[in-house]
């Protein structure tokens, strides 16, 4: 074939550059939207229902959770958990008291979550436990807070919040 016969190199269109770049941003902006969606830490939870004066719609969850606390308690005292355990445990059942109040999974909530929906009370037994709860075994801060102070606080709570 001679060399004069040869044709030049088709060149692409612009609109293949255009089509390229427009399914980029439409992909990173699907991730955006859904990570938006998602996990939207700016958002506050929904603010706890209130029950009428004189009203106790929570009376049989205020009494199963009284019961647990209970149940916590006379592990303690039968020496079944030392203060640690009884703190950890505490925690996770304030926690799950929580989640069947608010209807929301409070599980790891953390301690700004808790303030922005204005449960205090909710606040105070929970930091109340931190302390016990992160320490190691031979810490001075596993002994720190006195566990029935905390069984009975977590008590109030649950009766009164």
């Amino acid at each position: 074939m001679p060399i004069d016969e040869l044709y030049p190199p088709v060149g692409y269109s612009p609109w293949w550059a255009v089509l390229g770049g427009g399914l980029i941003l439409a992909a990173v902006a699907l991730v955006i939207v859904v990570v938006r969606r998602t996990r939207d830490p700016g958002r506050p939870p929904r603010p706890v229902p209130s029950t009428p004066a004189g009203v106790d719609a929570l009376g049989a969850l205020r009494t199963e959770f009284t019961a647990r606390v209970d149940e916590l308690q006379h592990r303690f005292d039968a020496g079944e958990l030392d203060e640690r355990a009884v703190h950890l445990q505490l925690s996770a059942l304030m926690r799950a008291f929580a989640t069947r109040r608010t209807g929301r999974d409070a599980s790891t909530w953390t301690l700004a979550e808790i303030e922005r929906i204005g449960a205090r009370e909710l606040w105070d037994v929970i930091a109340r436990n931190y302390p016990p709860s992160f320490a190691d075994d031979g810490d001075p801060r596993a002994r720190a807070v006195n566990p029935h102070e905390s069984l009975g606080y977590a008590r109030q709570v649950v009766n009164q919040w």
